[in-house]
């Protein structure tokens, strides 16, 4: 084979080349484009309020899983504040709730952030303090930490104790996951209170931890 055809040949490849990565580059990224659907899950359960739902019909919708719960069995449960609170605040209520686990916090401006349970080194407060500055995604709202917009929390909990949870004045909404929901394998969306503010974000599916 001459230079020139192998010189013509070497080039036909580079080219080849160059268009297959330019193709899988594109794919890639149309992949990551926000696309503004719920994110997929792998068995399909979500927690929150659905892309253009009404809040009236979010709330419907949400007493309606709590009433549906096997009275023998736990499940995760959203619930969701009257208002964002501080990370004070927040952990305030997480106590008062009384619940075996907490097992993440949900901020309005990002993904859902997962929180181990207080330890004899750490309360409630310093938990979900250490765990947003520790997540990435959640930085950019800690300029000031007390003023986190913390929306609510993920808890797990027997039936009985997540259908008292509602006489909480300080809760709104509680909505909850069949009881063979397992964790790692639901999306978790923020209850925005304005209908335009429900399609800013759509959170992705928390990341998987060990349920109790």
């Amino acid at each position: 084979m001459s230079d020139e055809n192998h010189s013509s040949m070497l080039r036909h490849v580079l080219i080849a080349v160059g268009v297959a990565i330019m193709t899988v580059a594109v794919v890639f990224a149309a992949g990551r484009v926000y696309t503004g659907e719920r994110p997929p899950s792998t068995n399909g359960d979500m927690l929150g309020r659905e892309t253009g739902e009404s809040v009236d019909h979010y709330a419907q919708r949400a007493a309606a899983t709590v009433s549906g719960l096997d009275s023998k069995e736990p499940a995760f449960a959203l619930v969701t504040f009257h208002k964002p609170m501080s990370i004070t605040q927040a952990a305030r209520i997480a106590d008062e709730l009384d619940v075996p686990r907490i097992s993440a916090v949900v901020l309005n401006m990002s993904s859902p952030v997962v929180v181990p349970e207080p330890s004899a080194a750490a309360d409630r407060r310093e938990v979900f303090a250490t765990a947003l500055r520790n997540d990435l995604a959640a930085q950019f709202l800690l300029d000031d930490a007390e003023a986190a917009p913390i929306e609510g929390v993920v808890i797990w909990a027997p039936t009985r104790t997540i259908k008292t949870l509602g006489l909480n004045d300080d809760v709104a909404y509680v909505e909850a996951l069949p009881n063979d929901a397992a964790w790692g394998h639901f999306g978790i969306m923020p209850v925005y209170r304005d209908d335009s503010a429900a399609t800013l974000q759509q959170l992705p599916v928390a990341p998987p931890v060990p349920a109790p």
